[in-house]
C-alpha cells in the first residue's frame, strides 16, 4: 500500500447513479456534470478541481446530489440554475 494526497484540491462528486421505478439522480446528474466539467475546464480549473460522477449518496429523494471532496459540502435538489453558486463554493474551498 502506498498512501499519497489526493492530486486535485477539490473534487466536485455529481450523483448518476439510476434506481429502477424510483426517483433517482441519473438521468439529471448526467448532463449537470456535463455542465460543470465544461465550465470548470474553461475557466482553466482541471488542475485544481475535478469533477466527477459519483455513485449512490442514498439520498435518492433528495436529487440530483452534488457533494464537494474532501470538503464535506452537499448539494441537494440541484438544477442548472445552481451551477455557479456551486462552482464558486468550490473554488472558495479550494482556494482557486
Amino acid at each position: 500500500m502506498i498512501e499519497t494526497t489526493p492530486r486535485h484540491r477539490l473534487y466536485i462528486q455529481v450523483c448518476e447513479h439510476v434506481k429502477p421505478g424510483v426517483q433517482s439522480c441519473g438521468a439529471v446528474g448526467a448532463p449537470l456534470r456535463e455542465q460543470l466539467k465544461a465550465r470548470v475546464a474553461a475557466l482553466g480549473l482541471a488542475k485544481e478541481i475535478r469533477v466527477m460522477k459519483s455513485g449512490c449518496f442514498g439520498v435518492c429523494e433528495e436529487g440530483p446530489n452534488v457533494f464537494l471532496f474532501p470538503h464535506g459540502v452537499w448539494f441537494h435538489h440541484v438544477g442548472v440554475q445552481d451551477l455557479e453558486d456551486i462552482l464558486q463554493r468550490a473554488r472558495s474551498l479550494a482556494g482557486v
